[in-house]
This record gives structure tokens, sequence and C-alpha cells, in this order.
């Protein structure tokens, strides 16, 4: 199975709507999902995970339960260099756990869980499917940033002062968005190693108002991300595109 995971239902909405024999279900009693079918690929998609404690709960539990091979991330980030625009389709180079701060009592750099890597790789070659895909069906390029993981969406750069040097989150000098699920399905990804990447829409820009055509716009990308993803779905029932 493939798993899709978003914050909310605008996020899943274009998938859920060409789901076939779709059932609706709750993940541990709580969580709204839906199962069915997409080009014949079994699919499940998740949403109402609002932060990296509670999706990194459900996407592990999904994973051991229901045979999943594959982990998708979709929806929405904010933008925190100033090059990259609200309606702008990142793909996830790397993940980095930016709340975490272990440095102090083990040998480890902040941002990374004793025993674990300092950042979580997304998944070149399913990365580069969506990418290609994208381009493709839309005729959009994605930009490829490392995903910063918070536990909440920060209103301004104040709220995440303790970890910008040099302007910049961490010293990551790659185009850089912060989402606030991604950590805990890229940890839950690596404990079961399965693959795992993200295509999602710059909703905010850190430290600014959004105005009804920002909302506009990301609603429209979102049916560009949904055609790339869907098309790498169906790639993936032609091909051994996951190992």
């Amino acid at each position: 199975m493939i798993l899709l995971v978003g914050s909310t239902n605008d996020d899943i909405l274009y998938f859920s709507s060409i789901l076939k024999n779709k059932k609706e279900l709750h993940i541990l009693n709580k969580f709204p999902a839906y199962t069915g079918e997409i080009f014949n690929q079994s699919v499940m998609l998740l949403k109402d995970v609002y932060s990296s404690y509670v999706s990194g709960l459900a996407t592990s539990y999904i994973i051991d339960k229901y045979m999943t091979i594959l982990v998708i991330h979709v929806g929405e980030v904010q933008s925190f260099t100033d090059s990259l625009k609200v309606g702008d389709i990142c793909v996830a180079r790397n993940v980095i756990l930016s709340d975490v701060n272990m440095s102090d009592t083990a040998k480890v750099s902040k941002g990374q869980i004793e025993g674990f890597p300092q950042d979580f790789p997304a998944d070149t070659e399913i990365t580069t499917s969506i990418t290609t895909a994208l381009h493709q069906r839309s005729n959009v390029n994605a930009i490829n940033c490392t995903y910063v993981a918070r536990n909440y969406h920060p209103e301004n750069k104040e709220q995440i002062k303790e970890v910008i040097e040099n302007d910049r989150i961490l010293g990551i000098t790659n185009e850089t968005v912060i989402s606030s699920e991604i950590g805990g399905i890229a940890l839950a990804a690596k404990l079961h190693d399965i693959p795992y990447a993200s295509i999602s829409v710059v909703g905010r820009r850190i430290g600014y108002e959004n105005s009804i055509e920002d909302y506009v716009k990301v609603l429209e990308q979102y049916t560009n991300v949904g055609k790339a993803v869907v098309s790498v779905i169906g790639e993936i029932g032609r091909t051994d595109i996951v190992k």
C-alpha cells in the first residue's frame, strides 16, 4: 500500500476525488483516513495530523498494520527564504528535526537524535519521478528544498530564533521550508526502512500575512501536485520503481 499524508482536507482533496472503491476509517480511532485504489494500487489517504508527534505515531502504526511500501507527504509548507514565493512547489531533498537538541547530553549535532542520522534524505528515485511528472503534466518545475521539521507553524522568525544562524536555520544554505508534520513521517519511514518523499506547496512566507489570492494560488497548485503524484503511483504499478 502507498500512504499519502496531509494535514488538512484540502491537502488530500484531489486524491480523494479520484480514489476508487473508497472507504472511510479512523486510524487509532482518531485520525480520519480513506482507503481505495488509484491505478489499481492500494492507497491510503491520511489527514488531520498537525504535528510531527501525531504524524510519526499514525504513520508508524499504518506502516506496521497495512504493509506500506511508500509514504508520500503532500500539502503546505512555509518558506523561510525570500526566494521561495507563495505557490511555489517544493520537493524534499532531506528533513532535519530542528526542534530537537540533545547536543548537551550526547555526541550529536543540534537537530540530531542519538542513534539516528543528522538528517533524513528523501528517496531520490521517487523524488525524481515526481519532479519529472510535475514538469511533464503541468509544465511546472519543482524546487529541491531542505524541509525543517517543527511541531507547529511559526508565525515569525522570532519564534524560531534558537535555530537561526546567520539568518539561516541551523546554518543550512539550501532553499529551506518549514513543515509541522514531515519530521514524524521521515522518522517513521527510517525506523521501518521504507522510502518516503514529499511534494508540497509554499502556502505562506514566515512573517507575512496571506491574501485571498494567495489561498487560491495554493489550491490551484494542489491540483498540479495531485496530477504528478498520481502519475508516479501509476508508474509504480507498471515498474519496480519501489524496491
